[in-house]
């Protein structure tokens, strides 16, 4: 049993995927838009669902100092409003999206927790979000998680 246990190989990702199978609610637009990401051009999808937000330019997360801690703050609050007026579907990922950007921009450029989540929990779903993402997109929510490692 022993042999069999130890040539047991898991595909990347299979450990997160048990993980929200086991601890997630399902349908939370959280879920939807890390499974969406994962299956699309992220950058693309976020570039187009951020759009509205004035959050990009390009495909590309905030530019370094172009918005202040108060337009992160009602940036967040914009997202909470429409997420919880919208059904569940697209919308309510777009306003997901528009969320935890403004969460990771307000950690990046401010050093600012604007979220009343758990730090661990928050760092949890930028790693998950920086998991499903590549390049300019991956950095951004690692280096916000980072901000939310726990000291000794």
């Amino acid at each position: 049993m022993t042999e069999q246990h130890d040539s047991m190989q898991f595909r990347q990702g299979t450990s997160k995927d048990l993980l929200r199978l086991g601890l997630s609610s399902p349908g939370r637009p959280l879920d939807q838009l890390v499974e969406l990401l994962e299956r699309v051009d992220a950058a693309a999808w976020l570039a187009g669902a951020l759009d509205a937000h004035d959050c990009l330019q390009g495909a590309e997360p905030f530019p370094a100092g172009t918005h202040t801690l108060e337009q992160l703050e009602a940036l967040k609050e914009q997202a909470k409003q429409h997420g919880s007026s919208a059904a569940a579907g697209s919308s309510a990922t777009h306003a997901t999206a528009g969320y935890f950007v403004a969460v990771a921009a307000a950690l990046n450029e401010h050093g600012t927790k604007i979220s009343s989540a758990p730090e661990a929990e928050l760092r949890a779903t930028l790693l998950d979000l920086a998991s499903v993402t590549t390049d300019a997109w991956q950095q951004f929510w690692m280096q916000a998680a980072r901000f939310l490692e726990p000291t000794e």
